[in-house]
């Protein structure tokens, strides 16, 4: 009988581990909710090299309004032409706004190279940094570069064009009335505006 009651014990004891290892535990990080993906934020990432920013990366999202604070247009030059003009205008209101100016050939899915402003065959950008506004180091102008769109969803909702979402890559020569050249590289996500 001693026998049978050292093998129950044993039995039972082994249960017990066993039970006690396999049991779930209903704290673990599993049972989180996802973090929900922002899907109504415009977004930018950028890094300057040189001058006063040197090293420095730059990003954050602005919405994705249909107002005159944050606009991204597509204007047809001409109804049969492959060649449209996007027009850009972001802004936090706080610290910062990126305009861009491009010319996209709806066949080759293709925007003109960075150039300067005073270039109306070539794409340009502007990054205005408004806290900088006395010290000079606000504007950058594109001057030269790569540019590259992707992700085009253009929607035809006005007389002479429509609203536009893009994803932007860029890397190129910029130049600040304090700083000279400099380099900047980076991306954009452009959303359609939301209501």
């Amino acid at each position: 009988m001693s026998k049978l009651k050292s093998l129950l014990f044993l039995f039972t004891l082994t249960s017990i581990f066993i039970s006690v290892g396999c049991k779930k535990d209903n704290k673990t990080p599993d049972n989180k909710k996802a973090t929900p993906v922002d899907t109504t934020s415009n977004l930018y990432d950028f890094t300057i090299h040189g001058g006063h920013f040197d090293g420095q990366k730059f990003s954050g999202k602005m919405e994705a309004l249909p107002s005159a604070h944050t606009t991204s247009k597509v204007f047809f030059l001409n109804k049969t032409s492959d060649i449209i003009e996007i027009k850009t205008f972001l802004t936090n209101d706080n610290d910062l706004s990126i305009t861009c100016y491009m010319l996209y050939d709806k066949s080759t899915k293709m925007v003109q190279p960075l150039g300067s402003m005073n270039d109306s065959t070539k794409s340009n950008l502007n990054i205005l940094f408004l806290e900088y506004s006395s010290s000079g180091l606000r504007n950058y102008f594109s001057q030269s570069g790569t540019i590259s769109i992707s992700n085009v969803h253009i929607v035809d909702d006005m007389i002479d064009g429509g609203h536009i979402g893009f994803q932007l890559a860029f890397d190129g020569t910029f130049n600040n009335y304090v700083d000279g050249d400099v380099e900047i590289s980076g991306s954009m996500l452009v959303r359609l505006p939301h209501k």
